[in-house]
């Protein structure tokens, strides 16, 4: 843990005891006991002593009689001494994270307790002395192994926070239901799967955290988009609710062995001789319907029977979920080199190793397998040693003759049945929707989106609740809408198999292979209205804008900008460019005077085995996620790609060679602070692997320094090392030793008040007035706004989760003309404004001149901000520094009147909020900057939340539609609130 930090604890106990300060904040000095200086600070109100190594506390801490806020998380107590029950204006305890088994039963006769904090104590239920303490409003049962909530829970009727986070809850309590005053509940890390309908009917309730819970496929998809859509959803079991007894059944394997035949004897259809080829894949209209032996239940699957051929594979992104039942089909004939390799693809597409039970099930077949033809040319145990949890069987079909088949229908029913999700409960009226929409698809494969509304009109569902239904559907696959992009609102697609054959067809044509990925869109229609296709596989052009823009949302192509005088559009292919570097690409990558170099590598390994790994595909997808960055994002021509490689360019945030090499994806910056740039493509890395290859563990690590190895410095082996106090950390190969805080203060270097802001922002001011380049900068401004701007992109993701219900920054000021006694008040009338996370400026910075929209006059409290001040004060402190680096390129940029204005209401929130900032609370510094994963960066989070939360709530009384801002989700899946002048960048 590290060697006790006394003499700085010291120093700051001495300045308290100057000042008279009634708060203390001792937290992270690894003291092993309590300095007695503190003795002296009679008057102390609040005492922090977090993350310390204190094994007892000393009894003259009882002379500190004024004591009404004591944190003791993460130290190393075996013990509660009896005496805090004498502190008689104690409302605040945390005792998490220690090592008192059992808590003392004594606790609940700490009645006026209005905050208690109990994560980490290995509790198995919530102890019955909790029933004593009726005046908690904020209780933390957070990191225990708590299964139930007692009866008499509900009778803390003032909660209104509650975190349950990492438990073992499977199902909501109903006890909360009851809590009237509930307003933040936190239930993620659990094995909740679905929650009571009553929970909607909490209107207090503002914010519920249910994050990585195997929640089913509707209710997931629901709680993605926020609070109000969740509420939604559970009210709609109001209209009843009928169990789903439907699985998917996909078809995998190479071209010609068998697929579409095989499905087609399970269907009984009629046999088909030379059966044409499959496009992509296809969906079969007429359902295949399974009686379970087991139940006697019958299973309706819903059949994919997808295209072989590798030219198809990215089309399979849209339709590879788990769980469900997969046939990876083979002939023995022509042998089961290529089966690995598509059971690997199922593997990292559909299996969440940390949910075995919702695992893909995956059966081989061997077909052509008749009598006198089965031929046993498959190593069974050498692929159940693979992939021991998914392989479910091997089984020989021959499908002209049906022989072997009935075995395999058992079998595939049997793994069905065993799906978790097959049997449960959805709203009758989802289920209604979903038949109507599968009837509607036999007659028109798309419709718009008020013919959708019409149609769920007639099943008695409302405007509101099918918007919400469609945002469902589309999440599972059983249609394709979103409704927030410009282009695809006004269409549903009902069969997302007809679009993916046409997405099949621009990858098979010729000339687009010829020009190595390029497709002019004049040709469109040569290739979707071709008058020698059957006249079910042409497309109308109206749909061609569509089908591009869902190529663009799938990271298969992306538009290339048109040169002067151009009018032909066009697109890249990216899973066809060229596979070696272009010529004279050294040109493109030069280090520029001043400029830094830094680096990064992800190795990628199979995250239950270890061994390393291969993501298919992987570069093909990151040049189309980053194109924004291709150095021909002004002239395709200028674009630096290759099938495993790219050049990106970032303005003055320097140049990228991001690169993959067997296997590994290194990334090297080049800029007067490369982190910035570095640190972009990284989070675009982590969010690929996080939601497209499951099971792949992209291990972001640093390459060794010494000359000649191809070691690397695992960045979680760094945190683990940091954690344990190691000063230092070793090369994986090499074995040389690195000094950690070295590392780390290279890799988030901590973000101070710049002592010539002044200068620099004279210095961009004076540019942005001018004709000069910004790229005319000096050294010492580029490396000033890449931290600026890197501080706010962390903020915005430690902020990820409440911006699912409203914005997070925002700046504020005293209402004109108003007294204010910034010592004395109690409650006073602010005007608030919000701010674009895309522009990162005011919404009145983009407004039409006189257009108010975003400007709120609000009525705070004294006791409300107090409570907000950490989280006002980082956001006003992080746009503050960032300001300067936003000038260049906006309206500010020539006005300074608004520039100042905006200027002082960031100085209003910092200096306000600083002053009411305690011991106990978390200062703004390190929220922003902290990668390490310290252990209260949760607390910091989870805080910020709440807060955020009850503003979203005050400011919805006023304006449901935030001013204007508009959700849109960026490619990382995230939720930003831009200005509607920059929807269309998102989509």
């Amino acid at each position: 843990m590290g060697e006790p930090n006394v003499e700085e604890a010291e120093k700051r106990i001495k300045k308290a005891i100057d000042k008279q300060a009634v708060e203390l904040d001792l937290a992270r000095f690894n003291l092993t006991s309590l300095p007695v200086s503190v003795r002296k600070l009679g008057q102390l109100q609040e005492l922090d002593l977090d993350g310390n190594n204190l094994t007892e506390l000393p009894h003259w801490l009882v002379e500190l009689e004024q004591l009404h806020t004591l944190y003791l998380l993460d130290n190393k107590l075996t013990y509660v001494p009896e005496f805090i029950k004498q502190f008689k204006h104690l409302r605040d305890l945390d005792l998490g994270g220690n090592q008192i088994y059992p808590l003392p039963e004594w606790l609940g006769e700490l009645k006026q307790l209005t905050s208690l904090h109990l994560s980490n104590c290995k509790l198995t239920e919530v102890p019955d002395w909790l029933a004593q303490l009726k005046n908690l409003e904020n209780l933390s049962l957070a990191n225990n192994q708590l299964k139930a909530l007692p009866k008499w829970f509900s009778k803390l009727v003032d909660l209104g926070f509650l975190h349950l986070s990492s438990n073992q809850f499977v199902t909501l309590p109903i006890e909360l239901t009851k809590l009237a005053k509930l307003e933040i509940l936190y239930l993620s890390n659990n094995e909740i799967r679905s929650l009571p309908k009553e929970l909607a009917q909490l209107e207090s309730l503002k914010d519920v955290d249910l994050n990585n819970n195997p929640l089913t496929p509707g209710l997931k998809a629901a709680y993605k988009q926020g609070i109000d859509a969740l509420k939604e959803y559970l009210q709609a079991n109001d209209d009843g609710q009928v169990v789903l007894n439907e699985a998917k059944l996909i078809l995998v394997g190479d071209g010609e062995v068998g697929k579409t035949s095989l499905l087609g004897a399970m269907r009984r259809d009629d046999w088909v001789e030379n059966r044409e080829t499959t496009h992509g894949v296809e969906v079969t209209i007429k359902p295949l319907e399974i009686e379970h032996s087991g139940s006697g239940n019958k299973i309706l699957f819903n059949c994919w029977d997808f295209g072989g051929q590798d030219v198809y594979k990215p089309t399979h992104q849209l339709f590879f979920t788990a769980p469900g039942v997969y046939l990876a089909v083979w002939e023995p004939r022509r042998g089961s080199e290529s089966l690995k390799s598509w059971i690997k693809i199922i593997k990292h597409r559909a299996f969440d190793e940390n949910r075995p039970d919702e695992r893909p099930r995956v059966i081989i077949v061997a077909t052509h397998g008749g009598p006198n033809e089965r031929q046993d040319h498959i190593d069974e145990q050498k692929f159940i040693d693979e992939f021991p949890t998914l392989i479910s069987g091997f089984y020989h079909v021959d499908s002209k003759s049906e022989d072997g088949l009935e075995k395999l229908e058992k079998a595939i029913a049997d793994n069905a049945a065993d799906i978790p999700q097959l049997f449960e409960k959805v709203p009758k009226s989802w289920k209604n929707i979903l038949n109507a929409v599968r009837k509607r698809s036999k007659k028109d494969p798309y419709i718009t989106y008020d013919e959708f509304r019409a149609l769920c009109r007639r099943q008695k569902v409302t405007n509101e609740r099918a918007d919400l239904y469609t945002v469902i559907l589309n999440s599972l696959g059983h249609l394709i809408h979103y409704k927030d992009d410009p282009i695809l609102k006004d269409l549903v697609i009902l069969k997302p198999e007809w679009l993916s054959k046409a997405v099949s067809f621009v990858l098979e044509d010729g000339q687009v292979k010829e020009q190595h990925g390029l497709i002019e869109h004049k040709r469109l229609k040569d290739i979707w209205h071709n008058p020698v296709k059957d006249e079910n596989d042409r497309y109308p052009e109206t749909m061609y804008p569509v089908f591009l823009q869902l190529m663009e949302k799938f990271d298969i192509s992306y538009p290339l900008a048109q040169i002067d005088g151009d009018n032909n559009e066009i697109s890249l292919i990216t899973q066809l460019i060229p596979g070696g570097r272009p010529v004279g690409w050294q040109k493109e990558w030069q280090l520029n005077s001043g400029d830094k170099e830094s680096k990064r590598v992800y190795r990628v390994f199979e995250a239950k085995t270890g061994r390393t790994a291969e993501a298919e595909g992987v570069m093909s997808r990151l040049i189309a996620r980053l194109h924004r960055f291709s150095l021909g994002k002004q002239d395709y021509k200028k674009s630096c790609h290759w099938k495993n490689g790219m050049i990106l360019e970032n303005g003055i945030h320097g140049r990228a060679l991001v690169e993959e090499i067997n296997s590994d994806i290194h990334i090297t910056v080049r800029a007067a602070y490369p982190e910035y740039f570095l640190n972009h493509i990284c989070y675009e890395i982590d969010s690929l692997f996080a939601s497209f290859w499951l099971g792949l563990d992209a291990s972001l690590s640093i390459p060794c320094q010494q000359d000649g190895c191809a070691g690397v410095l695992k960045w979680q082996k760094i945190i683990n090392d940091k954690k344990e106090g190691l000063p230092k950390t070793s090369c994986n190969a090499c074995e040389t030793y690195y000094e950690i805080d070295t590392i780390i203060s290279s890799i988030a270097p901590k973000q101070k008040q710049q002592d010539d802001n002044a200068k620099i922002l004279k210095e961009l001011k004076k540019l942005s007035k001018k004709t000069d380049k910004i790229e005319t900068l000096s050294t010492q401004t580029k490396a000033y706004m890449g931290r600026a701007l890197e501080n706010v992109d962390r903020l915005r993701m430690n902020l990820s989760h409440p911006a699912k219900d409203g914005p997070r920054f925002f700046s504020f000021k005293l209402k004109e003309n108003s007294n204010f006694n910034p010592k004395s008040w109690v409650s006073h009338t602010f005007e608030l404004t919000l701010w674009c996370e895309h522009k990162l400026v005011p919404v009145t910075a983009l407004n039409p001149q006189g257009d108010k929209r975003g400007v709120y006059e609000i009525e705070l409290k004294r006791e409300w901000l107090k409570k907000a001040a950490p989280t006002i004060n980082i956001i006003a402190t992080t746009l503050k520094i960032a300001l300067p680096a936003l000038v260049p390129g906006t309206k500010l940029a020539t006005d300074d009147d608004q520039f100042a204005a905006i200027d002082e209401e960031l100085n209003f929130a910092e200096k306000t909020t600083s002053s009411m900032i305690t011991g106990g609370q978390i200062m703004a510094d390190g929220f922003a900057t902290d990668r390490v994963g310290l252990p209260d960066r949760e607390k910091r989070v989870m805080a910020a939340g709440s807060v955020l939360s009850e503003l979203h709530g005050i400011l919805k009384k006023q304006d449901a539609k935030f001013g204007g801002l508009v959700r849109v989700e960026n490619k990382r899946g995230e939720f930003l609130w831009v200005h509607e002048d920059f929807v269309a960048e998102y989509y």
